[in-house]
Formats: structure tokens, sequence, C-alpha cells
């Protein structure tokens, strides 16, 4: 499967001489429900019109997306199938992905408050890792355009989970 995804990624940028590729590889859960297992993580990539500036620090870039493709070992979004909430990235001096504050939800969104949300969470810094893919997700606010879910959570029913914190966070600071 992630070879598949490496293809697709490598095949949508030969129409543009200047778009740029990004594959990303999160670790494996470590808290699973449902159909989610140990062995499952999140995975894919996404492709921009131009590349990302290296060390520029986290940045929005929908404006420069062309499409993404990324799997949780139980379901694929892609632009095709879901929803970009958020979608910020930085590259470092290689242009690999170094940090991440993403969200995608499958669509239809729900309009509906306790509505079913399914997606994925990316959140990656050098101090933290936080990694979601969810089927179970409780829509908690309809702030979006036409009353669409705008946050939500999950019930651990249906999820897998990754979840790192730097020792600072759970050792306090001592000055």
């Amino acid at each position: 499967m992630k070879y598949i995804i490496f293809v697709i990624i490598f095949c949508a940028t030969m129409g543009n001489l200047n778009a740029a590729s990004y594959s990303f590889n999160g670790q494996n859960f470590t808290q699973v429900s449902g159909e989610y297992t140990l062995t499952d993580n999140i995975f894919g990539g996404f492709i921009t019109t131009v590349p990302i500036d290296p060390n520029a620090g986290v940045a929005d870039v929908t404006p420069i997306l062309i499409s993404y493709q990324f799997f949780d070992g139980v379901q694929m979004l892609d632009d095709s199938n879901s929803k970009i909430l958020a979608f910020r990235v930085s590259v470092d001096d290689l242009g690999y992905v170094d940090e991440t504050a993403m969200t995608i939800w499958r669509t239809p969104v729900t309009t509906v408050n306790g509505g079913n949300v399914q997606g994925i969470d990316m959140y990656r810094s050098p101090a933290q890792s936080q990694m979601f893919g969810f089927k179970d997700g409780i829509c908690g606010e309809n702030n979006g355009p036409g009353g669409e879910c705008t946050s939500a959570t999950f019930e651990g029913t249906n999820s897998g989970i990754y979840s790192y914190f730097d020792l600072i966070f759970s050792s306090g600071f001592d000055f």
C-alpha cells in the first residue's frame, strides 16, 4: 500500500515541473479500538505547486496544495473523499516534513451536532506528536460553511492513537 501511494504521488507531479511531493510516515498506534490495530499508523503524502521553503516554520500550505492522500490502516482519505480543516506543515533543509498540524475529515461533513465524524489528525513537532485515526468522532460544534461540524471528540470505540510528549511536559519546568 505504501508503494502504491508513492507511485500515485510521483506520477501526479509529472505534469507540473515546479511541483513538489512530500511524504509522511507516522509511528504505529499505541492505543487502538474497533477496526484499528497496533500495526496501523498514518502514512501518505501530498503535492504542492511549488516547493515549501525549508526551515520557514509551520505554515498553511492549502493555497499551494494540488492533492493529498493519507491512510491510517483503516481509511484512505484524499482530495476526492475528504475535507481539509487544517493543513499546516514545515520542512527541513532536506525537504522532509518535520512538523505538522493537519486535520482532514471524510466528506460529507455532518451538520448535526452529535453526528458522526471520521478523519485523521496529525500533530507533530520536536517536543510532541499526536496522531489520531478515527471513525467514531462526535460533532461538538457546527460553525463551518452550511453549518458543517468544526469540532469533534472521539469515543475511543473505533480509533487509533499515537502520542508522544517530551519529558519536559511530564516532569515540569525546573527554574
